[in-house]
């Protein structure tokens, strides 16, 4: 099968490799055997994201070093027409929208850390820069908004032996992890997690030389 793009690149896959190339004026081409793909996942940053588009990264166990071993499956996809080209590459993929959202006691966790550095930078600013410092007050409902809308990102859910993860950093990912290609996964919790009964939960994936690692943040503890 091929998927030929608008955006100057194209994807052809066979029964082993997936085979891509990109470039308008100098080609490059790309094959990954299908059986060394380790995750794939859907990445939209906000910018993409306000305009519905995203991009699709696998992570290769085989290939290159470093950043080598991530590759661009989709670089530029309407993120509505993506579930259809993942469907026939990854026959075995499981692409519902996880439906396990975070507890709304766990919110607060979010933006709660970023205080322990902005109330003394704050302070200072105010201190020597009087009173334009001021202005550094707008850090906090900033901090606080964002704190909240990377909660309402946060997303998990078991599919048989598929995790799906969602969360935030800058970029909203959606990672597809098969079990089997997991090589760790871990709980972590603290003495403020276990008072409001929440957890953070990592998996992590080798590519290359380097490990891919998605976290959900301040989940329902199991």
């Amino acid at each position: 099968m091929t998927f030929v793009s608008d955006y100057g690149f194209t994807v052809f896959v066979d029964q082993e490799d997936i085979v891509i190339t990109r470039g308008l004026i100098e080609k490059k081409r790309a094959t990954v055997p299908l059986n060394r793909v380790q995750s794939v996942r859907v990445v939209e940053n906000p910018f993409r994201q306000l305009f519905g588009y995203a991009n699709v990264v696998i992570d290769n166990a085989g290939g290159g070093l470093g950043d080598g071993a991530r590759i661009n499956l989709f670089p530029l996809v309407k993120k509505q027409d993506i579930n259809g080209p993942l469907s026939e590459i990854f026959p075995d993929l499981i692409l519902e929208e996880p439906a396990g959202k975070l507890p709304s006691r766990g919110k607060r966790y979010y933006y709660r850390i970023d205080f322990f550095w902005m109330v003394p930078v704050i302070g200072a600013l105010i201190y020597f820069f009087f009173p334009y410092g001021l202005f550094s007050l707008l850090l906090i409902p900033v901090v606080v908004l964002w704190g909240i809308w990377q909660h309402r990102s946060a997303a998990y859910e078991i599919f048989g032996n598929q995790l799906t993860m969602r969360f935030r950093g800058f970029s909203l990912q959606t990672a597809y992890l098969m079990k089997k290609r997991v090589q760790s996964m871990a709980i972590k919790q603290n003495y403020f997690h276990r008072r409001k009964g929440v957890a953070s939960l990592s998996a992590s994936v080798k590519y290359g030389m380097g490990v891919f690692t998605a976290e959900v943040s301040h989940m329902e503890e199991a």
